[in-house]
This record gives C-alpha cells, structure tokens and sequence, in this order.
C-alpha cells in the first residue's frame, strides 16, 4: 500500500520549503508505523514471520515534491512473498480474505490531517530557534 503527500513547494521562500519539506517527511514516516503497527496487530498469525516482516519505508518521489510511504510485507513462512494473497485472498491457493493492511490505514486516516499540523509546527518552531524571532503557532 502507497501513501502519497505532494505540496507544490515552487510558491515558497527557500527556507520554508526545507521546513515543509522535513514536516512532510516526518508526517509520512509517523504515518507509516501507525499503518504498520495497525497491520501487525491484524494479520493473521500462524508462525509469525508474515507479522514480523511487516515494515514501512519512506521515500522521496522522483520528479515530484513529496514523499511516499509504503508498507511492505517481506518472504513469510512459505518462502515467498505471500502477504497480499493473505490481504485479498486467493482463490484455490488456501488464504481467505483476511484484510489487514487497508483496516489499519482506514484508522489512520483519520488522524493525519493533526500528523501532518504537528510536524508542521514542530518545523516552525524549529525555524522559529534558528532565526531567533516569535512565530504564531498554526
């Protein structure tokens, strides 16, 4: 599963377009080990490798502003990548439909609009130290 974030950082000064830069990083990394805790505590377990192979990575997007989150299942117990035929299921190949990523992102949701305002006023206040000047909270 991706999760996307895209600002259009042409129409800031220099400085503000690092601080939304590194909020939005932060955002997106708080994000994905919500998602990925979320998806740990819902998968179905029989030896735990699947559960444990559960991990979000964060990456900037090429030619574009923002960042992309994705949660990544690694090689369970059959020694293969078998954690979206758990999620979606598989037809005659013995997983049922047992969702445990999309759950865990669909209670995150929620909250990364007050992710995203946190980080960025984090940055603020960090950029607030560096020039040494009162900034209003957002």
């Amino acid at each position: 599963m991706n999760i996307m974030s895209r600002f259009d950082l042409r129409l800031l000064t220099k400085d503000v377009q690092i601080s939304v830069n590194e909020a939005t990083k932060t955002a997106m990394k708080r994000v994905g080990v919500l998602v990925a805790q979320g998806a740990k505590t819902r998968v179905p377990v029989r030896t735990g490798k699947l559960r444990d192979s559960i991990k979000s990575t964060v990456r900037k997007r090429y030619r574009a502003s923002g960042y992309q989150t994705t949660i990544k299942t690694g090689k369970g117990d059959k020694g293969y990548h078998y954690g979206l035929d758990v999620e979606i299921g598989r037809p005659g190949g013995g997983y049922a439909n047992t969702p445990y990523i999309r759950p865990a992102f669909e209670v995150v949701a929620p909250t990364i609009p007050a992710i995203v305002k946190d980080a960025v006023e984090v940055e603020a206040r960090k950029q607030q130290r560096r020039r040494g000047r009162p900034r209003k909270s957002l």
